[in-house]
């Protein structure tokens, strides 16, 4: 039985693979994109039994990327997940996955609930209205950065509908009354 474990940061991934003793079997950096981690835990050649990582930004694109091509992939709590790796000597993200792949085969950690996709879309949508209706356009970009990662051509179409549709200086002038 392996466990993996994934120290996510925005642009890469500290990947740890060990066995149900605790030996490591694989610890590895890449790039954040599904394909590439996909392609790393299948090299292994052994069936993985989970696939673990801390909530935060990325959780959604990686734990459903990762669920479609067939893995059981647990998010874990970041507060339990911080406090348990916080005794560390050496933080780096190589030892935080070492230390989340720990945690996953221990069983000691709570379980995070990821929100579906549509759930997602639904708030960025709500989200993004709420920005343009201010007439903040510029922010959308930035305010959404993670989210544009896992779907950058529907985000890139709401920008540029977005852009169109402000208002100009006589309609807001009409607004204002």
């Amino acid at each position: 039985m392996f466990y993996a474990a994934l120290d996510v940061s925005l642009r890469s991934v500290a990947i740890c693979i060990i066995d149900e003793t605790g030996k490591v079997h694989l610890e590895r950096s890449l790039p954040s994109e599904v394909p590439n981690l996909v392609r790393c835990l299948r090299d292994l050649g052994e069936p993985i039994h989970q696939v673990g990582l801390e909530a935060g930004t990325l959780t959604q694109h990686l734990t459903y990327g990762l669920a479609e091509a067939g893995f059981d992939v647990v998010c874990m709590e970041a507060r339990q997940v911080n406090a348990a790796l916080s005794a560390m000597r050496n933080k780096t993200d190589k030892n935080d996955a070492r230390g989340i792949a720990q945690l996953l085969r221990s069983g000691w950690y709570s379980r995070v609930h990821v929100k579906s996709v549509e759930s997602h879309y639904i708030r960025a949508l709500l989200s993004s209205r709420k920005v343009t209706c201010k007439g903040n356009v510029l922010i959308l970009k930035t305010k959404f950065a993670p989210f544009l990662k896992s779907s950058a051509s529907s985000c890139r179409c709401a920008c540029e509908v977005a852009h169109s549709k402000q208002p100009s200086a006589t309609q807001s002038k009409a607004i204002r009354r």
